[in-house]
């Protein structure tokens, strides 16, 4: 059996610890811009309807549903359109946004575009224009778990940048020293953009106020004082977006299409899959708004707990100890505590040899407060 999830009390000041050894990364799902953006599940449906073939047939798109994954019903889709990888990306993306830019109104889609394409509060050099994005996100979605854990996210961050703590002679950083994205999408981090930009506490030039460095190709730029955050699916292009964002896209790097999945889960030194395994062996991991349905994120997890599990034995078996089968967790999914325990049992032990331990919130809306209690803030 797996060990019983954490309560969010349990959780106090484990990051910070982690954040005083081995450091901690923090890894986010489309879970986090839920009721701002779709889910996967949602996004397909979406989709097919724009075909056309089901935009009358809800029984029969439900039934196809159950037989046909996410992925394979987006393969489909562009199959049937005969698109590009390039021109499916646009559809994509103007099935994703549409929503979006509906709640936020139209008048205000090209200031939000803008601060969603930005890669740093000085490429929006404006602090107004910054306030109402942010204004506008946290009125229209404030019930989007992203806009919470943000604010904790960027609070670190900026004490890590003003105390340098990312110099080893001195404080260690509590904060997350890896951001792993599987959204496609950039609202946590142009949240982050947007409260360094209107952070009026903090009296340093716009364009030194950059905190994030945009990592979508394995040649992204990076800076020493700068957090990675890593679009492990690539980036959707957005549409009205600011131009220099355009130049920062790569199709090839998406992967949403059955077919985009296949030839990741082949291609065992894919950029992102080495990014990945990079950070789950040398930090602990913490998950937001995900499902761990993901083959590709549950195979990457597997090798890396049977590989730790192995060398724990190995060494046992050095110092003469008698060797055990016992899991050793090593990573954290914060999620919300379904309504019985035997769904709890259960989901613990799906993920128990992933060596991923769960931390229990009620509500979604904790979820922020739980990650700044484990970050001891």
């Amino acid at each position: 059996m797996a060990e019983p999830g954490l309560e969010a009390p349990q959780f106090r000041n484990i990051l910070l610890q982690r954040a005083q050894d081995i450091e901690w990364a923090l890894c986010i799902g489309a879970g986090t811009s839920l009721g701002a953006l779709p889910d996967w599940q949602t996004l397909a449906k979406k989709l097919v309807a724009r075909e056309g073939s089901f935009r009358k047939k809800g029984r029969a798109f439900s039934r196809l549903r159950k037989s046909v994954s996410a992925e394979a019903l987006l393969q489909a889709t562009k199959n049937r359109l005969n698109k590009t990888s390039e021109e499916f990306a646009e559809e994509l993306s103007r099935v994703l946004y549409l929503g979006f830019k509906r709640k936020v109104r139209t008048a205000n889609w090209g200031l939000c575009a803008h601060a969603l394409s930005a890669i740093s509060p000085g490429q929006m050099n404006d602090p107004l224009k910054w306030a109402n994005y942010l204004r506008i996100i946290t009125k229209t979605f404030h019930g989007t778990s992203a806009v919470g854990i943000a604010r904790v996210v960027y609070e670190a961050l900026k004490a890590d940048r003003k105390s340098g703590a990312r110099d080893r002679s001195r404080k260690p950083s509590v904060a997350p020293a890896a951001i792993i994205s599987f959204n496609a999408e950039p609202l946590f981090y142009s949240l982050i953009n947007a409260l360094a930009a209107t952070d009026s506490g903090w009296r340093i030039p716009m364009k030194k106020r950059r905190l994030l460095d945009r990592v979508n190709l394995g040649i992204s730029y990076r800076a020493p004082d700068r957090t990675p955050y890593i679009f492990c699916h690539g980036i959707l292009p957005i549409p009205d977006a600011l131009p220099q964002f355009e130049r920062s896209l790569s199709a090839e790097k998406l992967v949403f299409s059955e077919g985009e999945y296949i030839s990741l889960a082949n291609n065992s030194f894919s950029w992102s899959a080495s990014i990945f395994l990079g950070v789950a062996v040398l930090r602990t991991m913490v998950f937001i708004g995900l499902s761990f349905t993901d083959q590709n994120l549950r195979r990457w997890q597997a090798w890396v707990q049977s590989n730790k599990i192995d060398e724990i034995r190995q060494r046992e078996k050095l110092k003469g100890f008698t060797t055990t089968s016992r899991i050793s967790y090593g990573h954290y999914w914060i999620n919300k505590r379904p309504k019985t325990k035997e769904e709890s049992s259960w989901i613990e032990s799906s993920v128990e040899h992933l060596g991923v331990r769960l931390v229990w919130v009620d509500d979604w809306t904790q979820v922020a407060d739980c990650l700044r209690n484990g970050m001891g803030l």
